[in-house]
């Protein structure tokens, strides 16, 4: 072998190795980036998670809590919408009418969104008889309490911009998360799409993390793309 051969040979051998060093440093940096980005958001991830869920099911909640408001026993032919903003308004004089819903059902009260004294009040009336039911201040609704706990964990501007970073750090979080389930083995299944239940204790625990991990983070970015359009930036 010549000197030049022999030169290229370590050339070639020490490539190798710096592409094996920035490999594993990039590895490093990407856990040390997915780490920390679940330490610290994670349980505003939770709580996201679950305040969620509970608004999902908000009108089902509200209909246990507002019964009083909402139920009532169906009597013939329903007043006209006008007669029944006209019997809110012949109450409540100095009142602007901002919405009016109809029931869902035929034993379904109607509900006539006033503005009163810069306050926002919800009245529930009789669609047969036009009688008024009772009223709640929208900002007192637990619709209202949850999509604030939800949207900016009650704490208005700063609450809506520390959601949004929430947010974007859990897209950090995919995105890292994804790196480091790229697989080595192109070939391998086990560990990669489906998890390793016989293995040690070790590998199960990482690929229950890993495996589901990758199975839900495409539907999850779509829902935190999705809610960004909510946020104030």
């Amino acid at each position: 072998m010549n000197k030049v051969d022999l030169f290229n040979q370590k050339k070639v051998g020490i490539i190798k190795i710096m592409n094996k060093n920035q490999s594993k440093s990039l590895y490093v940096t990407m856990w040390r980036w997915h780490f920390f980005a679940g330490l610290f958001f994670a349980p505003f991830i939770i709580l996201l998670t679950i305040t969620g869920i509970i608004y999902l099911f908000t009108p089902q909640i509200e209909d246990r809590l507002y019964a009083k408001y909402y139920q009532i026993e169906a009597e013939g032919e329903k007043l006209a919408p006008s007669e029944q903003i006209n019997s809110v308004l012949s109450r409540y004089e100095n009142s602007t009418v901002t919405r009016y819903r109809p029931g869902e059902s035929e034993v379904r009260s109607s509900e006539v969104h006033i503005l009163l004294n810069n306050e926002t009040i919800t009245i529930f009336v009789n669609p047969y008889t036009g009688d008024i039911i009772g009223e709640l201040a929208n900002n007192h609704k637990f619709s209202s309490f949850i999509k604030d706990l939800h949207g900016e964990f009650m704490l208005g501007t700063f609450g809506d911009r520390l959601v949004e970073l929430v947010a974007c750090w859990t897209l950090v979080l995919i995105l890292t998360g994804m790196y480091l389930w790229l697989p080595k083995n192109k070939c391998k299944i086990g560990g990669v799409f489906i998890p390793r239940l016989r293995s040690q204790k070790k590998i199960i625990i990482r690929d229950l993390h890993v495996v589901p991990g990758f199975w839900i983070s495409g539907g999850l970015a779509f829902l935190i793309l999705t809610g960004l359009l909510w946020t104030g930036l």
